[in-house]
């Protein structure tokens, strides 16, 4: 297909670690078989974190030719424009590349938010995801997307703000309920107070069917030391008040954070399983769920930058480990 389609930049989007290995072995592919005629470009939060880190060309750039930075609206249409019509790739914002042998960093440029399009999904073959039907992801701080729901006919939305606030959810909710707008939606937002019942019951009346928290460990030492920003007092009160309004939730939670004990780890689990029992027996809830990972370092964390604190050590990579 891309050879049918006649491309000449593709792209990947990498949020963490668990994309990097497949966005990798695809853009190791393009270039075995198309070479250089087909520009390789890739961005998202990881290399966001990582490649600011680099000195020199990283062995990533035997296939990659471009990453980008930070966000990206704005750079992918430079990028795209200077490789069309010719120019310098200095003047395309918050992009890294590989010039002479040398590693090359371009301005830092921030998106105007207020100008910025929602997404565009023509094109893409939206019938071919395996759903149920159709969930558009979107910014609730990006545009206008209700006029989206007609023309990509769904009325499912998925908002990916890393955390939404209790009054951005309060005047979305607004906004949805006053245009009596019949659409279901979910995101990711923050166990804070804020979140009182008027907000929640508000939430579910707009569309609001599942909200995914954050909490890591029910532990206040342990949200203190991840600056977490929550309070445990806080977490019960309002996944109650999101049963109440008929919102359900997802916890994502991890253990093995250093100074961690196994009584701290094993209080978080028994307090996830048993808010999630209570949301069904006694709330007629059954779709609250529950993610417990094992925590990771990842760079640019306070952790990272400042481990001693932590009361760890970190140890130098061997060979195998440099490429990250």
């Amino acid at each position: 297909m891309i050879a049918e389609k006649g491309y000449g930049l593709i792209g990947f989007s990498v949020a963490d670690r668990g994309q990097l290995l497949a966005s990798l072995t695809f853009a190791a592919e393009i270039k075995k078989n198309f070479g250089d005629p087909i520009k390789v470009l890739i961005g998202g939060n990881f290399f966001a974190r990582v490649a600011r880190r680099w000195s020199e060309p990283h062995p990533f750039h035997n296939f990659i030719d471009y990453i980008i930075l930070m966000e990206g609206e704005n750079a992918i249409v430079e990028l795209a424009d200077v490789l069309k019509n010719g120019g310098d790739l200095n003047r395309v914002s918050n992009l890294c590349y590989v010039d002479r042998d040398r590693l090359r960093f371009t301005e830092i440029r921030s998106v105007d938010i207020n100008a910025a399009p929602f997404p565009d999904f023509t094109g893409f073959s939206l019938d071919r995801y395996f759903l149920p039907a159709l969930v558009l992801p979107t910014y609730t701080s990006r545009s206008c997307s209700w006029n989206r729901v007609k023309r990509f006919g769904t009325s499912y939305f998925t908002f990916i703000d890393e955390s939404m606030t209790p009054g951005i959810v309060k005047k979305m909710a607004d906004v949805i309920v006053h245009r009596q707008m019949n659409i279901r939606w979910y995101g990711e937002a923050r166990l804070l107070p804020g979140f009182t019942d008027e907000v929640l019951n508000k939430a579910w009346q707009s569309g609001a069917r599942l909200f995914q928290f954050g909490l890591e460990s029910y532990n206040q030492r342990v949200m203190y030391l991840i600056n977490k920003g929550i309070k445990e007092k806080d977490v019960l009160l309002i996944l109650k008040r999101c049963l109440k309004s008929g919102i359900a939730f997802h916890l994502f939670c991890f253990v093995g954070f250093p100074t961690e004990t196994r009584e701290d780890a094993a209080r978080t689990l028994s307090f996830t399983h048993e808010i999630i029992r209570k949301a069904d027996d006694e709330y007629g809830n059954p779709y609250c769920t529950k993610g417990i990972g094992t925590f990771g370092l990842e760079m640019g964390t306070p952790i990272y930058e400042n481990p001693q604190a932590f009361g760890i050590t970190l140890k130098a990579p061997g060979m195998e480990r440099t490429w990250v």
